[in-house]
C-alpha cells in the first residue's frame, strides 16, 4: 500500500510535466517530442500499480499479510539465535534418541512452532506403529491446546514453559503475582493464593474453541493484607482458568521430575540439525512448498543412510534392505 502511494505521487508529478510540456509545445510531432520519456515512465509506474494491486488483492483472498517476490510459498520467519528475519520455511522433525535418526519430517509455513507439536509428533507416532511415545520438545513447542491434543493421541509430553520473570504487570507497570503463584486444587476445584484463601469457580465463558472459567473470592480479598501485591487498583483478583491448563499442569509435573529425560534433547534433535547445516543444508535450492518437501525428505533420507551405515555398516545396511525386499515379496 506505501508503495501504492509513492507510484501514485510520481505518476501525479509525470502527468503535471507532460501537461505543461504540451502546453508549452503543441505543433511537436509525439515520436520527436522531448518529453516522449515521460510517456514510457508513466507505462511502467501504471504497470507496476497493476502488480502491486494484484498482489494486495491475492493475499487478501488467501488471509495473508505478507508475500514473498521470490517465492510465493516462503514466509518470514524469525531467526532467534542469530537475530533479525529471514524469508523460508519452518522445518520441523522427530528424531528418536536411541539412535539419531529421524522418524518424521515435515515442512511448514508457520513462522513460530506453537502449533505443530501434534503433528509431527503423531507422525513419528504412526511410523514408529507405537501404541504410545514419549516426545521431548523446547520451550517454543508449549502450548495448552497441543499438550491436549497429545494427551488425546496418548503421546505423553515433555515440554518446558516459556520462561516467567517477576510478576504481571497491567498498563501502568504495576507488577501483582502471577497466576502461576496460584495452586490449582482439582477435587475441589478451587485455587489457593499465597494468601492461604481459596478462590471458587464463578463465571464461565468460551472464546474462541477453548472454555475459560473465572475464579473469585471478593470477600477474603477485601480483608487481605496482600491486597496491594495480588490485585490492581485493590481490585478483587481474578484467574481465569483455560480448559486446557490441566494438561499444562501435568506436563509441568512430568518436567519436574524428569531433567536428564529433557537433556537427551540437544543431543538428539539439535545433532541433526546441526549436521544438515554442516553438510550445507542451511539454504534451501529449490522454491514451492511441493519441491521444497522433496528437497527436505531427501535430505531426510540422505542423513538416515549416512546413520544407518554408522550404526550397522554397509553390509548391514544392504542385509536389511534384503530382508526387506523378502518381506514384500513374500507378501
Amino acid at each position: 500500500a506505501e508503495l501504492i502511494q509513492r507510484i501514485d505521487a510520481h505518476i501525479e508529478k509525470y502527468v503535471v510535466e507532460l501537461d505543461q510540456a504540451d502546453a508549452q509545445s503543441e505543433s511537436t510531432q509525439p515520436a520527436t517530442r522531448p518529453d516522449a520519456g515521460l510517456e514510457q515512465k508513466l507505462k511502467e509506474l501504471r504497470q507496476k500499480r497493476s502488480e502491486c494491486q494484484s498482489m494486495i488483492e491475492a493475499m487478501e483472498a488467501a488471509n495473508q499479510k505478507e508475500i514473498s517476490h521470490t517465492d510465493a510459498d516462503a514466509r518470514k520467519m524469525k531467526n532467534a539465535r542469530e537475530g533479525g528475519y529471514f524469508i523460508g520455511y519452518n522445518l520441523q522433525a522427530a528424531v528418536d534418541v536411541k539412535h539419531d535418526l529421524i522418524v518424521a519430517v515435515e515442512v511448514e509455513q508457520k513462522a513460530n512452532d506453537r502449533s505443530s507439536l501434534c503433528d509431527i509428533s503423531t507422525a513419528a507416532k504412526e511410523e514408529l506403529g507405537a501404541a504410545q511415545i514419549e516426545v521431548v520438545a523446547d520451550k517454543g513447542y508449549h502450548s495448552g491446546a497441543e499438550l491436549a491434543r497429545c494427551e488425546e493421541a496418548d503421546i505423553i509430553t515433555y515440554v518446558p514453559a516459556q520462561a516467567n520473570r517477576g510478576g504481571s504487570s497491567n498498563k501502568d507497570g504495576q507488577t501483582v503475582y502471577r497466576k502461576e503463584v496460584f495452586r490449582y486444587d482439582a477435587e475441589k476445584d478451587v485455587y489457593h493464593c499465597p494468601a492461604g484463601q481459596q478462590l471458587h469457580a464463578g463465571e464461565s465463558k468460551t472464546k474462541g474453541e477453548q472454555k475459560l472459567t473465572t475464579y473469585t473470592n471478593k470477600t477474603a480479598c477485601r480483608q487481605c493484607a496482600l491486597r496491594e501485591q495480588c490485585t490492581w487498583g485493590g481490585r478483587r483478583r481474578k484467574i481465569i482458568r483455560c480448559e486446557n491448563d490441566g494438561a499444562i499442569e501435568r506436563t509441568a509435573a512430568r518436567l519436574e521430575g524428569a531433567v536428564a529425560k529433557y537433556e537427551q534433547r540437544r543431543n538428539s534433535v539439535e545433532h541433526v540439525f546441526g549436521t544438515l547445516k554442516q553438510w550445507g543444508h542451511r539454504e534451501l535450492l529449490l522454491k514451492g512448498m511441493e519441491k521444497v518437501r522433496g528437497e527436505i525428505h531427501l535430505s531426510a533420507l540422505s542423513y538416515n543412510l549416512c546413520r544407518a551405515i554408522n550404526i550397522l555398516g554397509v553390509e548391514g545396511v544392504l542385509q536389511g534392505l534384503r530382508e526387506k525386499q523378502e518381506e514384500k515379496q513374500a507378501a
